[in-house]
């Protein structure tokens, strides 16, 4: 059954990497069109491979799916990088200019997001099947999956709403630190915005746990 929950959220997460793969700078340097059919089938298949190991997995799917996700979402955005410690966007011409790429963006958020369903998704089956299991009454074990499922799509907004805080202040940190000639400031705000996020999460979560 766990494969039967899986499967749709690993299909449409292998489509939104082989997306975001198509639009990394990085691919300049191959010397095909991974864009064009049947290449990006290929990749899809590709992907769906490495996904494999999450489907199958006994526990949750989400370290073995964020290991496939995560080089994959740094990769696409390889060319907006302004660390070149490598020289690779100098010297291969892969460097994007044009500002943000909001599409991009766009696709690395579904992707995180879709990796949190996921893993709430099949955290919830999981906990039904369990209580099944041990002679629950299906009725209880329902109520526990869908308050499970309420708990993590209200970390999710959380989530979504804390990105958002820190791509505001990356966002205005660079455009002011233009402005007024200060370039350390488009480093120090978004540290700092992070630093309180940090500490806001951990006083939440000890706060829940307290009550609890």
């Amino acid at each position: 059954m766990r494969l039967l929950v899986r499967a749709p959220f690993l299909a449409l997460l292998a489509l939104l990497l082989m997306l975001l793969g198509l639009r990394s700078s990085l691919l300049r340097l191959v010397p095909l069109d991974l864009g064009a059919f049947p290449l990006n089938a290929l990749l899809f298949a590709a992907l769906a491979l490495l996904l494999l190991p999450a489907l199958l997995a006994r526990g949750s799917p989400l370290p073995l799916a964020t290991a496939v996700a995560l080089p994959v979402v740094t990769l696409s955005a390889y060319g907006e990088s302004k660390l070149d410690w490598l020289r690779t966007l100098k010297d291969f011409g892969v460097a994007e200019t044009g500002g943000t790429s909001f599409a991009r963006l766009g696709l690395a958020l579904a992707v995180l997001v879709l990796l949190w369903a996921l893993h709430a998704t099949d955290f919830a089956a999981r906990l039904r099947w369990r209580a099944l299991s041990r002679g629950i009454p299906e009725e209880q074990a329902n109520g526990a999956a869908l308050a499970s499922l309420a708990r993590s799509g209200a970390a999710t907004l959380f989530a979504l709403a804390v990105t958002a805080l820190l791509g505001a202040a990356v966002f205005w940190s660079a455009a002011l630190g233009d402005v007024l000639g200060l370039a350390g400031l488009a480093f120090v705000v978004p540290l700092a915005a992070t630093a309180l996020v940090g500490i806001g999460g951990y006083v939440l979560v000890r706060g829940a746990r307290s009550s609890e």
